[in-house]
């Protein structure tokens, strides 16, 4: 008769301790066995063996020898040791998930009556992602089956249930397949009970440390390993002594429904969150799945003396909180904290002062005592980063990881490889095109450098580069067949204007010459990228066979992305994908697919896996530790800190049973013990974090809304434990009240440095909110002090600038534009400095909006130009317009067009009428002291200059008019200049003498230079506004005239809402901040400008 199982159980509250006694155990050899036979482990999770090794280490000065596997693994390599055949990469649940795709996705099979049911999600525009995403959910179903329900598989194998649409998936899905129920009701056949014959192929001793988590099939297939061997089982349980009668709320409610919710005997804690560890001391200690032969416990009180050693140790002895308590709430005590924020980023902030203050607390706690976890890692690493990171190099620095976050989520080059695979369905828009092209590694392959594609993209928005790569790839988006605005048309623009070098229409094409020199070799690279774009998205627009996708995918990376990265990141991360490719490649043979594949599910899968996160990272690393809440993450720490502990996101709640049906069992009296609840698993996770948290357990939730500062209700397990902590005190329910910490929404408040957030609150509390952020200290200081104006930006003047060799001269262009917004121009070309403006945004779609003030202005110059010419051919013109980019496609831009034929066809007229004969061009040059001034007149006639402007006669339009009236004068003309606006009457208007405009031009020339080295408090729409009442018979409102032009009003802003007024004129501006030398600068730079300068008809507007 065979010898009776050796399962040897040991079991305590304390990680170290077990922790030793494995230690112990292991420096004990196995008799007969090799000395170098290495010894096997199980743990649940990666961060236990680093942990393990580390505490082994320590105890033996070295950990080595030792073999570490998951349970799963464990599984697997005992059913193939035991059992014939079987492929367990063919039936795992991605490769299942395959094989469920491509029955769902057949059309003709789901036709069959059993799948009736499924034809309402299976019927939709997107079939393919349709059966994909109901594939994931019906895969995540049935390997939960295999672990927890094998019973009804063999059922379903055995043709059981014809009509019931899992059944029959099932059966399809698994054909041919030696799947994982099958193998373990054919290994626990045979190994199963105590008189089972003895396994092959397992350890002679096998260690099982900290793996609760498993199914009870799991837990036979590891017990039968004490057949062959000794088998040590350690397990951790935060209760001394049998538990395993814990009551659920069913139970309870049955049993006493007027007293369900009435204080009881027990433990609250544990009745409300011991659920899935009663279920395990059950599945251990019931004899069923496993026979210990024997047990040690290993417990140990708490060594603490505050609330958490109180709450720990009531939770050891299984017993309430004290019925009755004279303890006065102790703010100074800081074992339990709770602290409520407004935003996740206020969450790091806060843990990062408060851990900050732990540790200049306590000189023998360390960084690497420290483990923050969170249910969503992935949304609170970026802040970790932005936080901590920031901090480190001072002396509040702080030392962290973070583990378990996808490794590729952070990584461009990613983010690159899943928008590549989206071509098909992207619009293909200016921005989109560039910035896959310009991400650092694949600019290295084209040869791309960062002002190449600075000046690439100036010259692609100039010619009208929007959406689309060309009109074939707009059709297919559902638009008109148009060609015009897609990169191919701008492109011809660009390339047709470097070979004529003129702007005169080639066959239907607006050359536009704006490339040279070195421009040519940036857009060569641009083109071959380009070209690789289009004809991979044309590649993936079309569903493939399967095995075709992973050589698509990789001769991607070879032809867009660099064998050697300069950037290790992005080498890593290329590294990564290649890697990923190569798996996508393995799963989708494994499954046997023959169907073809859409890119759009290509894509879900790398979206999906990409985003993954990576348990190799490292979770002990010397520092903070940040980590995802997962189960059996249960390794001790002397500070156990949980965020974002909100009520929508913690514990989680169990799926509807829709799809899967062992999920629906939970609630009924079908469950069985060791059923798993993802919300009851979420909960004893918590309560194992209780208990292992060495000095400090502590919670950060979302408590106000941002916007409203409503306040919010934190996790149902962080209410519970707040209700359970106040009955340790005399006042339970104030003790409730203080217990929880509320930080201000700003760092910069005074409540976050130690303020009373209102007279209620005891200045005890409030002093454990402490900042460390000296950085918020002057805007704390600022904020309770008296307010000051702002210092000026520039308070003196700069001394003249140093011109470069041969700039003696000055062209109209920058003369207007220094005159014009003298603020920005001393902040431009002076400083050098750029502010982000609306234009610097790339447009994505045609010219429709009318609201483009510089668009509109040269569309209509183009139109009055036109008129003049001859009789008007609307559909011509409309083309010609069409190819310079002046105007959207189709009917809006007809209407856009007549709209400004209606706008300037009076003064087209006006202009024919006026000067009949033929333009023509004539360039000047006027010398004046210390520069000369240099420009030229497109609009000369044997009559004189005309001039027309689209806008209004505000004092924009004036000045520009008055510089072309005073450079024609210092010309020494006679004849006229005639001035055009729309709706208003020609204005022929005689010269001025020669010398009096040249000495009006030296002085307009010499105020462009003092902007040079000042913001001069000058705008013309302004200054206008103040000249035009001030020479009036009215002058006493030209202040008031002014103020409006500058500052606007409730419908329209004023032209000293411009970002670089605002900011050149800061403590300076002549109207915001009520300075008088800055306004009496004002009038004279008002008078100095628009003295003398023709003005008949003019109103003195504020708005264009």
């Amino acid at each position: 008769m065979p010898a009776p199982p050796d399962f040897r159980l040991q079991h305590g509250n304390d990680l170290d301790v077990l922790a030793g006694l494995l230690a112990s155990e292991l420096a004990n050899p196995v008799p007969g066995a090799a000395l170098l036979l290495p010894d096997t482990v199980l743990i649940p999770q990666p961060a236990m063996r680093r942990w393990l090794q580390k505490t082994l280490a320590e105890t033996h000065g070295i950990a080595a020898n030792l073999r570490f596997l998951t349970p799963g693994e464990f599984v697997g390599e005992a059913l193939a040791a035991n059992l014939p055949g079987g492929d367990a990469a063919a039936a795992d649940a991605a490769v299942l998930r395959w094989r469920l795709w491509a029955l769902l996705a057949d059309e003709a099979m789901m036709q069959a009556p059993a799948f009736a049911p499924l034809q309402p999600v299976l019927s939709g525009p997107d079939r393919a992602m349709a059966a994909w995403s109901l594939a994931g959910e019906v895969a995540d179903a049935f390997e939960k089956y295999q672990a927890w329900r094998r019973g009804w598989l063999l059922r379903w194998d055995g043709g059981a249930d014809p009509d019931d649409w899992q059944a029959e998936l099932w059966r399809r899905a698994t054909r041919g397949l030696a799947h994982r129920a099958r193998r373990l009701d054919a290994y626990l056949q045979r190994f199963g009970g105590e008189a089972a014959a003895i396994p092959a192929g397992l350890p002679a001793r096998l260690f099982v440390f900290g793996c609760q988590n498993v199914s009870p099939d799991v837990l036979r297939v590891i017990a039968s390993a004490a057949l062959a061997g000794p088998l040590h089982f350690y397990f951790v349980s935060p209760v001394q002594g049998w538990w395993g009668d814990l009551p659920n709320a069913r139970d309870r409610l049955h049993a006493d429904a007027d007293g369900v919710f009435a204080a009881d005997a027990d433990n609250p804690l544990l009745v409300a969150n011991g659920a899935a560890g009663r279920d395990f001391i059950n599945l251990l200690f019931a004899g069923e799945a496993v026979h210990p032969r024997g047990e040690i416990p290993a417990y140990s009180e708490p060594s603490g003396t505050g609330l958490l050693a109180w709450l720990q140790c009531d939770l050891l002895a299984r017993r309430p909180p004290p019925a009755v308590s004279e303890l006065a709430f102790d703010p100074s005590e800081r074992s339990l904290q709770l602290h409520a924020c407004h935003t996740p980023l206020r969450e790091v902030q806060v843990l990062h002062d408060q851990l900050r203050a732990l540790l200049d607390a306590d000189p023998s706690l360390q960084p690497r005592d420290i483990a923050v976890l969170t249910p969503d890692v992935d949304a609170y690493a970026p802040l970790v980063h932005a936080v901590f990171g920031a901090a480190m190099g001072s002396a509040r620095a702080i030392p962290y990881a973070v583990a378990d976050g996808s490794a590729l989520a952070a990584q461009p080059v990613a983010d690159w490889f899943l928008r590549v695979l989206g071509l098909p369905g992207a619009r293909f828009t200016l921005a989109e095109g560039l910035s896959l092209l310009s991400l650092p590694p694949v600019a290295q392959r084209l040869g791309l450098t960062p002002s190449g594609v600075d000046r690439l993209q100036q010259a692609l928005a100039e010619a009208g580069a929007r959406w689309g790569r060309d009109a074939a790839h707009r059709r297919a988006s559902g638009a008109p067949d148009e060609n015009a605005y897609t990169w191919q048309w701008a492109l011809d623009r660009l390339l047709l204007g470097h070979a004529s070098g003129d702007d005169a229409d080639i066959a239907g094409v607006s050359p536009l010459p704006r490339l040279e020199g070195g421009d040519l070799v940036a857009l060569d690279a641009l083109l071959t990228g380009l070209r690789a774009l289009d004809r991979l998205a044309r590649d993936l627009a079309a569903p493939r066979a399967p095995a075709q996708w992973p050589r698509l995918l990789a001769a991607t990376l070879d032809e867009l992305l660099p064998e050697r990265p300069t950037d290790p990141a992005a080498a890593r991360a290329i590294d990564a994908l290649r890697a990923h490719i190569g798996a996508f490649g393995d799963e989708i043979e494994a499954a046997g697919l023959t169907s073809v594949l859409p890119s759009s599910l290509v894509r879900a899968w790398f979206q999906a896996r990409l985003g993954e996160g990576d348990d190799r990272q490292p979770f002990l690393s010397g520092g903070v530790t940040f980590g995802r809440m997962v189960p059996m993450r249960l390794i001790p720490f002397k500070v156990i800190c949980l965020l974002g502990m909100n009520d929508s996101d913690y514990p989680r709640r169990d799926p509807g049973g829709a799809l899967n049906r062992l999920t629906a069992t939970l609630a009924t009296p079908e469950r069985r013990v060791g059923d798993r609840s993802v919300r009851e698993d979420d909960r004893f996770l918590f309560l194992q974090l209780l208990a292992s948290a060495g000095q400090v357990f502590y919670l950060s939730f979302l408590g106000n809304d941002p916007r409203s500062g409503e306040a919010k209700p934190p996790s149902v397990v962080v209410s519970e434990l707040v209700d359970t902590a106040s009955r340790y005190f005399a006042d339970p329910a104030d003790a409730a009240r203080r217990l929880v910490l509320r930080h201000p929404l700003q760092p910069f408040a005074p409540q976050a440095f130690g303020a009373p957030v209102d007279a209620r609150e005891p200045a005890a509390d409030a002093a454990r909110r402490i900042g460390f952020h000296e950085q918020w200290r002057p805007a704390l200081a600022a904020a309770s002090a008296p307010r000051q104006p702002l210092p000026p930006f520039v308070a003196q003047a700069l001394a003249p600038p140093v011109d470069p060799e041969g700039a003696s001269e000055m062209t109209r262009a920058a003369l207007f534009a220094a005159l014009c917004n003298p603020p920005r121009h001393f902040l431009r070309e002076r400083l050098g400095l750029r502010l982000p403006q609306a234009e610097d945004t790339l447009p994505d779609s045609e010219p429709f909006d009318r609201g483009d003030a510089l668009l509109r202005h040269r569309l209509a110059r183009r139109v009055f130009q036109a008129l003049r010419e001859g009789a008007l051919d609307e559909s011509a013109l409309h083309a010609r317009l069409l190819s310079q980019a002046l105007l959207a496609p189709g009917p809006a831009g007809r209407e856009t067009l007549r709209a400004a034929i209606r706008l300037v066809a009076g003064s087209a007229a006006q202009a024919r009428d006026w000067a009949p004969d033929p333009a023509m061009a004539m360039p000047w040059r006027i010398a004046l002291p210390g520069r000369d001034l240099v420009g030229s007149f497109a609009d000369v006639h044997a009559r004189g200059l005309l001039q027309f402007r689209p806008g209004a006669a505000n004092g924009r339009v004036i000045l520009d008019f008055g510089l072309d009236w005073l450079v024609w004068s210092a010309l020494g003309e006679t004849r006229p200049v005639l001035r055009l606006l729309p709706g208003e009457r020609p204005w022929p208007i005689a010269p001025l003498a020669p010398e009096a405009a040249r000495t009006r031009l030296a002085d307009l020339v010499a105020m462009a230079g003092e902007a040079a080295q000042q913001a001069l408090p000058f705008l013309p729409r302004s200054g206008y506004a103040w000249h035009a009442v001030a020479t009036s018979d009215k002058p006493d409102g030209a202040e008031s005239a002014a103020r409006k032009a500058w500052c606007g009003n409730s419908g329209f802003p004023g032209e000293g809402d411009d970002a670089w007024v605002k900011l050149a004129l800061r403590g300076q501006d002549p109207f915001a901040d009520d300075d008088a030398g800055a306004l009496m600068n004002f009038d004279q730079y008002s008078a100095r400008v628009f003295h003398g300068l023709p003005a008949e008809g003019a109103q003195a507007q504020s708005h264009d």
